[in-house]
């Protein structure tokens, strides 16, 4: 909303106090961690999650020093570095990322389908300059080189002749071979010679085709994740589980042991009683012999 001229304009104090708001809580968040993590702060603050969440804070600082503290003005230059600063703030949106575990499971997703992408990325290549050549070339056949202005103009036998054509060269065809082969087809730029649209049918099923691999692998690696996830929770659950019902059993057992103890002290110390009681009436009967004779 703080992007928006006419909101920003409105109401500049509001903006400014929500994100020093909200960067005064990410910022004791991450300097209570940090203080927790005495032992060793330096890998903890070269963990990715950690750098992000110093990147999602630093801008504000950034910009409340260049700004506010140091009083320089926004020339062309320093509102350049004001705006690239600007732009890091996106990274306090993958701070949710730590409070869910679905973000951790696409991300493993990618992780294990790194191969398939690099086959995609490789074949994309491949069918780009394939096809960017092949639509060059098609719809030469029905256009003219213009040697005054260095183009190429349709000719008479064309559909639109006098037009100028899209497909100036292999590079400018690349940008309608990645709008084809996406399946997006803004339509900015079309064939209209047969030999054209004849490459531009094989281009979408050529791009159908390199889409469905990854996204076929993708799928299966996220499902395959998802399921080992739910297995951990549900391992994890069963061993707390045991864990709880074995530290019960234990304290019963010790329970029943001291409870056996205490009976055993009992018993003896009745023993002493009778013991002591016998040994009084001996020395009794000692005293009384000894005081007859």
């Amino acid at each position: 909303m703080a992007i928006i001229p006419r909101a920003y304009t409105a109401k500049p104090g509001i903006f400014f106090g929500l994100e020093a708001g909200i960067v005064a809580v990410f910022t004791v968040e991450y300097v209570s961690r940090l203080i927790v993590a005495y032992e060793n702060r330096i890998w903890w603050m070269l963990h990715i999650l950690n750098i992000i969440d110093l990147l999602s804070i630093a801008p504000f600082y950034v910009q409340l020093v260049v700004v506010l503290i140091l009083g320089m003005e926004l020339d062309s230059t320093w509102l350049g570095v004001v705006r690239a600063i600007r732009l890091v703030r996106i990274f306090r949106v993958l701070k949710l990322g730590r409070f869910t575990n679905t973000f951790e499971t696409v991300v493993k997703a990618f992780k294990y389908s790194f191969a398939a992408f690099v086959q995609l990325l490789l074949f994309l290549a491949i069918g780009l300059v394939l096809f960017s050549s092949l639509i060059y070339f098609a719809e030469q056949t029905e256009s003219d080189f213009q040697d005054d202005i260095e183009e190429w103009i349709y000719n008479e036998d064309s559909n639109d002749p006098g037009k100028k054509s899209p497909y100036q060269s292999i590079p400018h065809s690349i940008w309608w071979s990645i709008v084809t082969m996406t399946t997006v087809g803004y339509g900015d730029t079309f064939p209209i010679t047969p030999t054209g649209k004849l490459v531009a049918g094989f281009t979408m099923i050529f791009g159908l085709l390199l889409l469905a691999f990854p996204v076929g692998v993708l799928g299966t690696q996220f499902a395959e994740e998802l399921e080992n996830g739910q297995d951990r929770q549900t391992t994890e659950d069963v061993i707390k589980l045991h864990a709880d019902k074995t530290v019960e059993s234990k304290l019963r057992s010790l329970r029943n042991e001291l409870s056996q103890f205490q009976l055993q002290l009992m018993e003896t110390n009745d023993v002493r009683s009778v013991v002591s009681e016998h040994v009084h009436e001996m020395l009794d009967s000692v005293h009384a012999e000894t005081e007859k004779l």
